[in-house]
């Protein structure tokens, strides 16, 4: 009211104000012939299920908000959105943010700079709490969610059989001390945190293991597969609930998040209930919610088309969805292990691929600038004989056939090495 209306307010007026009541229809579970030019009508809120100072409250928000609007006008296209929230929540401490579910209870969070953050619900224990289970009982279940943090107590790999396998007590400290930076157990204990010279002198490992991506330290020392999975259930936990010591079925549902919960986890929120719960809120916002609806990763195309219908159907006004694992990076991950069958000569016959003559394994390409000043050399060495590797070299080339055009670069040779 200090500095009036948007521009052209008088012009769309009628229409603005309309708009507004409409949002107040809602409140009020008016008939669907009151609502005004709306073809689809929005869903109002149900008192059964709204307690009564809530309903209230937002009765009398919205019939402010068309006293206010018409005495004085509105200064905004819109009144309300939720906007998203998702790192400004991280830096509040927020277990969820906007109109989100939690993604997870332990998530993954990839950082812009580099690195993964690990983020755990603080919710946990309290909801705990208010279904009726006891301190003993709570901290078990979290245990069983994130993990001990420690090797006490762990049933295979533990400082007692570490130092067996020829670890000393200063090392096995230094890597307690870090198991927090990591998220399993394979990551943590490597030759680079170990110590290279340690390795080669201490634990005989050859030096051609040392820089292997897919050396695995544990299995060198002589653990078995099964030992290393149950000692990482142990310190870095089973990243759901499902399964946990105390937890009664019919409390489950609580704990329900956006994802299947780690690679153990079954349950999870339907794509199906992400939009009924916006088409719940949207009435009472003027503008669109910004909310990602999350679905599995063996979502259909189907399935797909009938969020955005549904979507429509329910008056949404925006609809983000993504299917777990459609990119190779995302910002959170729930560590779920897709199971996903992609055969190699489906992506032939797509043309997604070709198939060469012989697996690469080195990528070699001089780049000069016209002015022959400088010669770039880029070298991309792959480690395995994998579907990955011929489709990372069709981006790599693709990437550096737009830096050469972008920047007047010429290719003056290529090398495709096949593995001897």
């Amino acid at each position: 009211s200090i500095k009036g209306p948007f521009p052209r307010y008088e012009h769309k007026k009628e229409n603005m104000q309309s708009v507004i009541r409409n949002h107040r229809r809602a409140a009020y579970i008016t008939p669907d012939e009151d609502y005004e030019g709306l073809t689809v009508k929005p869903r109002g809120i149900d008192p059964n299920y709204c307690p009564e100072y809530l309903l209230s409250a937002a009765r009398d928000s919205w019939d402010l908000a068309v006293d206010l609007g018409e005495e004085n006008g509105f200064r905004n296209a819109q009144s309300t959105v939720i906007a998203p929230t998702g790192t400004i929540g991280i830096v509040m401490d927020c277990d969820t943010t906007g109109i989100e579910p939690d993604f997870a209870l332990v998530k993954f969070k990839t950082l812009a700079g580099g690195g993964m953050l690990r983020i755990i619900n603080q919710s946990v224990p309290l909801a705990l709490n208010r279904l009726g289970y006891d301190v003993s009982q709570s901290k078990e279940i979290v245990d069983y969610v994130i993990g001990s943090g420690t090797f006490e107590g762990s049933p295979e790999i533990n400082r007692e059989s570490l130092k067996r396998k020829g670890l000393t007590p200063e090392v096995i400290d230094s890597i307690e001390s870090q198991i927090d930076r990591f998220t399993s157990l394979s990551l943590l204990i490597t030759p680079s945190l170990v110590g290279h010279d340690f390795c080669k002198q201490k634990l005989r490992v050859e030096d051609s293991h040392l820089e292997e991506l897919d050396f695995s330290l544990l299995s060198h020392l002589g653990f078995t597969k099964e030992q290393i999975e149950a000692t990482n259930d142990h310190i870095f936990g089973r990243l759901t609930i499902e399964g946990a010591p105390h937890i009664k079925e019919k409390d489950l549902a609580v704990f329900d998040c956006a994802n299947k919960c780690g690679k153990y986890g079954t349950r999870f929120i339907s794509w199906n209930a992400h939009i009924n719960m916006m088409a719940a809120a949207q009435p009472f916002i003027s503008g669109a919610i910004s909310k990602t609806i999350n679905m599995p990763h063996e979502s259909t195309i189907e399935d797909i088309k009938q969020a955005y219908m549904d979507s429509w159907r329910s008056m949404i006004k925006a609809n983000a969805l993504y299917r777990d694992g459609s990119k190779l990076s995302q910002p959170l991950m729930s560590g779920t292990v897709l199971k996903v069958d992609v055969q190699e000569d489906e992506l032939m016959a797509e043309g997604l691929i070709q198939m060469p003559n012989h697996w690469p394994t080195k990528l070699s390409l001089d780049i000069l600038p016209k002015e022959d000043v400088y010669p770039i050399d880029v070298v991309a060495i792959f480690r395995k004989q994998r579907l990955e590797v011929i489709m990372f070299t069709s981006i790599l080339e693709n990437m550096l056939m737009e830096l050469w055009e972008r920047y007047s670069l010429i290719c003056i040779k290529r090398e495709q090495h096949s593995r001897l």
